[in-house]
């Protein structure tokens, strides 16, 4: 739940850099490398005001070192629906070195997002 309130929130702020923290760098969404969704999202936020995301109807299934959230999208600007979509969200939990390999640390991140492409310019 709060990382879909954080993605939320980074989207709202019209961040592409900081939604696109939120996956691993070999990440896919809607079958699109993670620099080119960085490109279309960079692309949309030009084209909107006042972006708000929802997500409704969230389940969570966890398995080992994966999981995966489904939840139902919706982007809105200006109170205009600009996108909405059923969504899943696969999270894989890696180690990362910190402190110069010191120590490793398990985060969660995204490693796949399946979503429909927007079909118009706006997201």
């Amino acid at each position: 739940d709060n990382f879909l309130k954080e993605l939320a929130l980074a989207f709202e702020r019209e961040d592409a850099t900081a939604v696109t923290s939120f996956a691993w760098p070999d990440a896919t969404v809607a079958g699109q490398k993670l620099d080119e969704t960085r490109k279309l999202l960079h692309s949309g936020f030009m084209n909107m005001k006042d972006p708000k995301v929802s997500y409704t109807n969230t389940r969570l299934l966890q398995e080992g070192a994966n999981a995966h959230v489904q939840t139902n999208t919706s982007v809105t600007d200006g109170g205009v629906v600009r996108y909405t979509s059923p969504d899943t969200f696969k999270l894989e939990r890696r180690s990362t070195p910190h402190l110069g390999g010191l120590i490793n640390v398990y985060e969660w991140k995204v490693v796949n997002v399946q979503a429909q492409l927007p079909t118009e310019t706006g997201i």
